[in-house]
């Protein structure tokens, strides 16, 4: 574990900077200059975004969270975009439960070398699955969220057993722990396998873990839970100029891609992943080492982390990017420079990464790989 750095000690002791003002922004926090900067590269980039709005919460040593914003969360009621405006964080979601694994796994409530089989019998292949591959995504199963039935209809609710169906009748692409091949399916399954081993839902596990002990108070899981702010808290999700946040069934994400958050929370829910209690220091370390494929060539993915490269080297960069259909997220921390940058958006046609990019290379420098 690090020692505490300055956002953590800055939350501990007076909490979360405030967010907002009449611009959306905060910058009390930061030399006057950079947070101009990153507000104006946020306001420059939001006029290109083919999403109605964005934020962007970024942590810098010595100084604390920024957090801005620009566009509109909801069109038709000219409400405009601030920090505190809720996301579907899509796959970021895959981080959590791979945390709430490997927890159980450390409380010796299953082990990683665990097959599928025996906590989520009758899967085809299932006996030669082992838990680890699902978390590599080295399963070979087909992605269910590319399923027709899935895609043809973002209105329906799915039962995760459903949605297990869809994909155990497709053909693996490989024999498992042959090669690799990101699937939301894996985490799917993963979800189910923690249900499982706790005799819980994967959400209450999500909840009473994560959530609560952090204090992440704006992030929430909508297949079973309200926002606990109102609806009001949540930015709407466009599929172009459509309003689609009340025809999304948010059902089809479960373990791999349902939930919803603020920026400031994701800033701290990294730090607390990476670095805090949440996960013994062995299982911090296991979860950022890269996946080896036979051959020994490595793959950017660790234990339900991206490791991304960067100025730094190769899988220096951790988080996860996020695609929720209506909201795109991308949200990493740079250990080496003590960074973290959160950007959402909230359009289908609107990837949050450039404008993510463009905050680090603001703030350290560097240019995208």
């Amino acid at each position: 574990m690090r020692p505490f750095g300055p956002l953590l000690v800055f939350t501990l002791l007076f909490g979360l900077p405030a967010c907002g003002g009449e611009d959306g922004t905060s910058t009390d926090q930061l030399p006057p200059t950079i947070g101009a900067e990153l507000q104006a590269m946020l306001d420059e980039k939001g006029a290109d975004l083919v999403a109605p709005g964005a934020t962007l919460a970024v942590t810098i040593p010595g100084e604390g969270l920024w957090v801005g914003a620009t566009g509109v969360a909801d069109v038709a009621g000219g409400v405009a975009m601030t920090g505190e405006h809720l996301f579907g964080i899509g796959s970021v979601t895959k981080t959590f439960t791979a945390a709430v694994v490997l927890q159980l796994r450390d409380e010796g409530a299953l082990s990683l070398a665990d097959t599928l089989e025996a906590w989520v019998p009758g899967f085809p292949r299932g006996d030669e699955i082992t838990l680890e591959h699902l978390l590599r995504h080295q399963t070979g199963i087909f992605d269910v969220a590319y399923h027709d039935d899935v895609v043809g209809d973002v209105s329906r609710d799915w039962a995760p057993e459903e949605l297990v169906a869809l994909a155990a009748a497709e053909d693996p692409l490989f024999a498992p722990g042959a090669g690799y091949s990101y699937s939301n399916t894996n985490f799917i399954l993963l979800a189910l396998v923690t249900e499982a081993a706790s005799g819980n839902g994967w959400e209450s596990e999500v909840r009473f873990r994560l959530l609560d002990p952090l204090g992440l108070t704006e992030t929430f899981i909508p297949t079973t839970e309200d926002p606990p702010g109102g609806e009001a808290t949540v930015a709407h999700g466009y599929f172009l100029s459509d309003d689609w946040t009340l025809l999304f069934s948010p059902t089809a994400g479960f373990g791999c891609g349902a939930m919803v958050a603020s920026g400031p929370d994701l800033v701290i829910w990294l730090d607390e992943l990476l670095f805090g209690a949440v996960l013994t220091p062995a299982s911090q370390a296991e979860m950022q080492t890269p996946t080896e494929l036979p051959g020994g060539k490595l793959i950017g993915y660790g234990l339900g982390l991206r490791l991304r490269t960067s100025d730094y080297g190769f899988a220096t960069k951790l988080g996860h990017g996020g695609d929720a259909i209506i909201y795109r997220a991308d949200a990493f921390h740079l250990p080496q420079a003590d960074v973290t940058v959160v950007a959402l958006t909230n359009g289908r046609a609107a990837e949050a990464r450039p404008i993510a990019d463009a905050a680090w290379e603001i703030l350290t420098g560097e240019t995208s790989d």
